[in-house]
């Protein structure tokens, strides 16, 4: 099945991250993690938003905030 590249935006703060998913699948399941970037965090709330930055119909059912830059969740 052909499917459009997919991609979204996190922004976090005043900080725009690049946009991710920059293929057209994420395997079989159709489903990866995909690391945003790194924004530093003031203290106190910040608001984070995802964009839509592709041609194809994105969603997203989890973003992570980790404070360990070499941290990953686990695959599924």
């Amino acid at each position: 099945m052909e499917t459009a590249p997919r991609s979204v935006r996190v922004r976090v703060g005043n900080t725009d991250l690049t946009p991710t998913h920059g293929s057209t699948a994420a395997g079989p399941r159709r489903f990866a993690w995909e690391r945003a970037g790194r924004a530093d965090l003031p203290e106190g709330d910040v608001f984070l938003e995802v964009f839509d930055a592709g041609a194809g119909e994105e969603g997203v059912d989890a973003v992570v905030l980790s404070r360990d830059g070499d941290w990953a969740p686990p695959t599924f």
